[in-house]
């Protein structure tokens, strides 16, 4: 949408550069110098004479920019845009072409381009910022290829950040471009930086509230705490500062003491929204329901249509499992994009807790990519094969398209399709994840025993089994596969000892039936009876457990 956008900007300017170049040519043919008015925009060129033919050349490379952006061809646009700027120095020109550099992603370009802006507009705040961040890159590049940090880079980035320091007025922007500074392999050069410029602005509030959020980044809490302890001092008016001391309390597992911190600020803050929003969430994350419900209710006496407070009031009484209720706050909520995608969960969640399977199954394929999108299609397949469609299901599930790397919906597919018995789909999508990542333990686990369960490629099934369990060797599931594919292989006694551990983490059904049938195999036939009798006195109709009493030729007591 953005580039088709900026596409009818161009060609709105493409049309309107062209009537200013028809003009400077008609110009040119009725004076033969360029005096008066014309002088000013001369002014502006940069190592070129200024001659009607510069202006030409100018007019030229804009032109032929724009039309080359207007056929989405940006890498030539943009190269036409820096000739334009080699003999015009022009800002409106600059802005045009570091907006197309940016889109590009070229950082050297918007570097200089930048640096071309400030050197008009000392003041202009945007290329300082970008400046201090692309400055920052390249001497973090140039640490990488073991080179020394050129005194040129470093001197630029503090240049340009204590321009920024002196140029944004609104706190939370200056908080937010700092930590935007420090994001990656940034953060220790950062954090030298913005501790060498606190002798400067002593006691300025973004600063040391920035390098608290390094401090934080780097889970030095007590750093960060007396830090902010030290800010509030300072500035006790800063709901800023209270919030991040708050925020620090809780993330150093400190949830009981950021309760009263902030129950005790919004004493200070009492009509503070953002406040009782960030209170409420707590509540909710400790699941202190009719205490979260109360912060956001407060919100709605303020602010009656705010969706963030529905929604969190729609989530909180699902989670109570009053869905009527969820229902009623959520569902207003579906004419906004803000958590449309969650909105569409929650409510397919309860239409399937309603038994209502196709307006769930409605409101699931609604849901578009987010992190709601592979659980909500698994159970559109999930809910059609509940309604005796397996071809539709299993063909919905083929036909779900993962991005590339998204091994996350490719496991989950696995483990769907491998419950409507569709194996080939489930051994193609774990093979696609071993490709990508040869590590995943998970897809190592899970195509091992796939393969054992099916009784074919048993050295193949046995080598990711232990490769996994090395890297698990505590997980219930991983144990059992050794056990399993141990059992396939004949070696019953080694499979027993392995069952027998993961049973005692995890008396799962699946796990209870591959136990029970190792001890029928060694004539242990009681003690096989035992678990499949517990396993049946709490599910009587167990698929897993009757799959195995089947096996076993109906010897088995049912009772």
């Amino acid at each position: 949408m953005r580039r088709y956008y900026l596409t009818k900007i161009w060609q709105t300017k493409i049309i309107i550069t062209s009537i200013i170049f028809i003009l400077a040519l008609v110009s040119c043919t009725t004076n033969k110098s360029l005096t008066g008015d014309n002088t000013s925009a001369i002014e502006n060129f940069a190592d070129y004479p200024t001659t009607h033919d510069s202006t030409s050349s100018l007019y030229e490379k804009i032109l032929l920019g724009r039309i080359a952006a207007g056929r989405n061809n940006y890498e030539t646009a943009l190269q036409y845009y820096l000739l334009a700027l080699q003999i015009s120095t022009d800002l409106d020109l600059a802005k045009e072409a570091l907006i197309l550099s940016e889109q590009l992603q070229n950082k050297k370009v918007s570097l200089k381009i930048a640096t071309l802006w400030v050197e008009k507009q000392p003041e202009a705040l945007i290329p300082w910022k970008l400046i201090a961040y692309y400055s920052l890159i390249e001497e973090l590049n140039e640490h990488k290829n073991g080179h020394l940090a050129s005194e040129k880079n470093s001197l630029q980035s503090l240049k340009a950040i204590e321009q920024v320091i002196n140029l944004e007025s609104n706190t939370n922007d200056l908080l937010i471009f700092f930590n935007r500074l420090s994001l990656g392999d940034n953060q220790s050069n950062v954090q030298l930086l913005l501790e060498s410029l606190t002798s400067t602005y002593p006691n300025h509030l973004a600063l040391s509230l920035a390098r608290a959020a390094i401090y934080q980044q780097q889970k030095n809490w007590a750093k960060a705490l007396l830090l902010t302890t030290e800010v509030i001092k300072t500035h006790p008016n800063s709901e800023l500062a209270r919030k991040l001391h708050g925020n620090l309390l809780l993330a150093s597992g400190e949830k009981d003491k950021a309760v009263e911190w902030y129950k005790n600020t919004l004493e200070q803050y009492p009509d503070s929204n953002d406040m009782h929003n960030t209170l409420g969430q707590l509540y909710y994350e400790l699941d202190r329901y009719p205490e979260a419900r109360e912060q956001f209710e407060l919100i709605l006496n303020n602010l009656p249509n705010d969706s963030d407070a529905n929604y969190m009031l729609g989530a909180i009484y699902f989670s109570e499992e009053n869905y009527q209720k969820s229902r009623q706050y959520l569902e207003p909520l579906l004419r906004y994009r803000r958590h449309r995608n969650a909105v569409l969960f929650y409510l397919a969640e309860i239409a399937n807790k309603d038994k209502d399977l196709d307006a769930a199954i409605g409101l699931y394929r609604q849901i578009t990519k987010s992190r709601y999108y592979p659980t909500a299609h698994m159970m559109v397949a999930r809910l059609m094969s509940q309604q005796g469609r397996e071809k539709q299901a299993l063909e919905y599930l083929k036909n779900l398209t993962p991005d590339l790397n998204d091994l996350d919906f490719r496991y989950m597919r696995a483990m769907v399709a491998a419950e409507m018995g569709a194996m080939d789909v489930t051994e193609a999508d774990l093979r696609y994840i071993l490709v990508i990542d040869p590590e995943h333990t998970d897809a190592l686990n899970a195509l091992g025993y796939t393969l054992a369960d099916a009784n074919r490629n048993l050295c193949e099934a046995l080598e990711m089994i232990e490769k996994a369990f090395s890297k698990n060797p505590a997980s219930p599931a991983v144990i059992d596969s050794m056990g399993w594919v141990l059992y396939r292989l004949g070696k019953l006694p080694e499979a027993l000892e392995y069952l027998q551990k993961a049973y005692a983490l995890d008396k799962s059904n699946e796990i209870a039936a591959h136990l029970a049938e190792i001890l029928w195999q060694l004539d242990k036939k009681d003690k096989a009876q035992a678990i499949i009798s517990a396993v049946l006195k709490d599910a009587p109709d167990n698929e897993t457990i009757k799959a195995l009493i089947n096996r076993l030729n109906n010897n088995v007591e049912q009772s």
